[in-house]
């Protein structure tokens, strides 16, 4: 019997940026604010989150200190860098030796390149740097991003004290995007200290385990009695979340009568864990919706609630708006759970997949395939019903018979805004 390996793989994003807001609290009351600040997010935050953690997990734990070191470097106005195919090279007045380290991330600020973003591999000297993914960075100003950092350069004190209820801690899904939000509250003073520096960690040990960095625009002065309160919200932008046109690319396939592997793909839940209003990582998504956690880069459940499964479905329906209420497919469906691939530090991607054997999924009318969640207790789930999380459609039907295999991968890819 022929066994032919069949493989799809449909990849979505997820691009995090974290917003912090310090306050000042005394006798209970607050009596300064300071401006919300974007954060660092570090090699080892995202590396947490493809590897072992889901998103609210990362965040447990606040850390302050009294370090100044910058979580970026900038090149002076007119000051130009230019890449050749792998190596980077910038003016002497920018010393990578001294505001680079391997995992760095180097940031095009200006000229033809402005946006591009690369990660530092090795410094070479004062002026080079070698980086990856190769390509010709053209010539104009730059910025050099800390991301290899891992802990607060001086750390005082680290809390999972929250200040709980709603609008304190909770989760709230956007048009495209999933919150994630914890309001911290450290211990009072028993005198005078600034803190110049906050980390967020999913540990309570004291060292270099942070998620994220940032230095402090203006340094946050208290006196005995004070406290230091954070208010942390990690927004995970998601895409795509709108039918977004794709040429599938499965060794195989198509098979007559079809002629053709285009189709769309879109999320439709979140797929997210949330965070209740507790400070506590949800039981259900982020927006109450029951695709639970397939979307988080490393978790699966393999059985029990909300196994993670990946599906087939004969029905053809756009899938519903994101958040929305999902599109039933379970009409002559199949599905199987899914297994976790393995995970390289700085790869940024982990891949689910699944094998319908050659006795399984024989059909030749498959019109759609996505990532959702089973559970046969209450409330009962369905992984192309109530816990489908992405959706993809084909634009001709598609045919799985007795003579191969069919194995579905399915690829999260994340990242981070720069800040």
């Amino acid at each position: 019997m022929n066994k032919n390996m069949k493989r799809y793989l449909s990849e979505s994003f997820q691009v995090a940026n974290g917003v912090l807001e310090c306050q000042v609290v005394e006798r209970g009351r607050v009596v300064r604010r300071f401006k919300p600040q974007k954060n660092l997010i570090l090699n080892q935050g995202l590396n947490e989150v493809c590897a072992t953690r889901v998103w609210g997990d990362c965040f447990v734990y606040a850390v302050a200190g009294t370090g100044t070191t910058a979580t970026n470097y900038a090149s002076g106005a007119g000051e130009n860098g230019s890449g050749a195919t792998s190596t980077f090279t910038g003016p002497g007045t920018f010393d990578f030796t001294v505001y680079a380290a391997v995992g760095d991330m180097l940031q095009m600020t200006s000229g033809a390149s402005s946006g591009s973003e690369v990660r530092i591999t090795s410094v070479t000297d004062a002026t080079h740097v070698e980086y990856t993914p190769a390509g010709t960075l053209s010539s104009g100003e730059f910025s050099v991003y800390k991301t290899s950092q891992v802990g607060l350069t001086t750390e005082v004190k680290r809390t999972n004290t929250y200040l709980t209820g709603a609008g304190n801690c909770g989760d709230e899904i956007g048009a495209s995007s999933v919150d994630l939000k914890r309001t911290f509250d450290f211990s009072a003073e028993s005198g005078s200290v600034t803190y110049n520096e906050i980390g967020f960690s999913w540990t309570a040990s004291v060292g270099t385990n942070l998620f994220s960095r940032i230095k402090l625009a203006v340094g946050v002065s208290l006196t005995t009695g004070q406290l230091l309160r954070v208010v942390y919200t990690l927004t995970i932008n998601v895409s795509p979340t709108a039918l977004t046109a794709i040429t599938y690319s499965i060794t195989g396939w198509p098979v007559a009568p079809s002629t053709s592997l285009d189709g769309d793909q879109q999320w439709q839940q979140a797929g997210i864990m949330g965070i209740n209003t507790s400070g506590v990582n949800n039981t259900i998504d982020a927006g109450g919706s029951y695709a639970v956690g397939c979307m988080e880069p490393s978790y699966v459940s393999s059985g029990g609630a909300y196994a993670t499964h990946l599906w087939l479905s004969s029905i053809a329906t756009a899938p519903s708006a994101f958040g929305g209420t999902p599109i039933d497919r379970r009409t002559e469906s199949v599905y199987q759970v899914v297994v976790l691939s393995a995970y390289t530090p700085l790869d940024f991607y982990r891949d689910k997949t699944t094998t319908f054997a050659v006795g399984d999924a024989n059909r030749t009318d498959w019109r759609s395939m996505g990532l959702g969640t089973y559970n046969n207790n209450t409330p009962a789930v369905h992984p192309a019903n109530n816990g489908t999380a992405f959706v993809c459609l084909f634009d001709e039907v598609q045919t799985k018979n007795s003579l191969y295999t069919l194995t579905l991968t399915f690829r999260i890819t994340v990242g981070r805004v720069l800040a």
